[in-house]
């Protein structure tokens, strides 16, 4: 008996791998699913293409239509079964192609769906800080709305606040600061956003963050100020 079902096993996870495997239909729903072909992607899926077939590094047809801002698309595959979690080799999911690309409706529509508000890539990357670093703002305030994590970090141990605050992304510091984002949250060689501001000759920034009681003496693990780092960057 247990030799049977080890081969029955077997005969399943062989199928398994077929279904998986590249194939000139899954091939043809990846590229339709990029390019928005929404009848091509229906014909395909009933002619039994894989929902969840991928690219070489992961990307399934769900990732490639998020990417691409096609929102009926995105719906088929979904209501077809796509994995909204499948992930990349580094991590990225349909959620963050959709963000990365600016596309506002996918984002919300994906969130409506389930998808992991808080989710990471392999380097530490949150959706947020993906959406401030991309300078979409629109989606940076409704990432907020839904209860995103202000404080979560990036692989270089950046908030999104001091993300924002170094890019001079005037808009998207009033909104992590509204949304109760730690100012002087030190990262890992002790900067702040102030810090960052500072060094990059955000200015506008820095008024903000001053007004919002930011520490304007705080010191990095090298002993250097806000101050120092301007005047270290010619920041008149």
């Amino acid at each position: 008996m247990k030799i049977s079902l080890y081969l029955l096993a077997l005969i399943l996870l062989s199928g398994l791998a077929v279904a998986h495997a590249e194939s000139p239909q899954n091939a043809r729903l990846i590229d339709a699913s990029e390019a928005g072909e929404v009848s091509a992607v229906r014909e395909l899926l009933s002619a039994g293409a894989s929902v969840n077939a991928h690219s070489s590094i992961g990307k399934t047809p769900l990732m490639f239509a998020a990417q691409e801002g096609h929102l009926e698309v995105v719906q088929i595959l979904l209501d077809h079964g796509a994995y909204l979690e499948a992930e990349t080799d580094d991590g990225c999911r349909a959620l963050f192609c959709a963000v990365g690309s600016g596309h506002l409706n996918v984002v919300n529509y994906l969130l409506e769906r389930g998808a992991k508000l808080n989710a990471r890539t392999r380097s530490g990357c949150s959706v947020l800080s993906i959406a401030v670093r991309e300078g979409h703002t629109d989606i940076v305030k409704l990432l907020l709305e839904k209860g995103a994590d202000t404080e979560g970090v990036d692989g270089d141990d950046n908030t999104p606040l001091m993300l924002a605050a170094r890019q001079g992304s005037v808009d998207a510091v009033k909104l992590l600061i509204d949304a109760g984002a730690e100012v002087d949250r030190q990262g890992r060689y002790g900067g702040t956003a102030l810090m960052k501001a500072a060094y990059a000759g955000q200015v506008e920034v820095i008024q903000l963050l001053t007004w919002s009681r930011a520490q304007i003496d705080a010191r990095d693990m090298e002993w250097a100020t806000s101050l120092s780092g301007a005047a270290e960057q010619g920041r008149t």
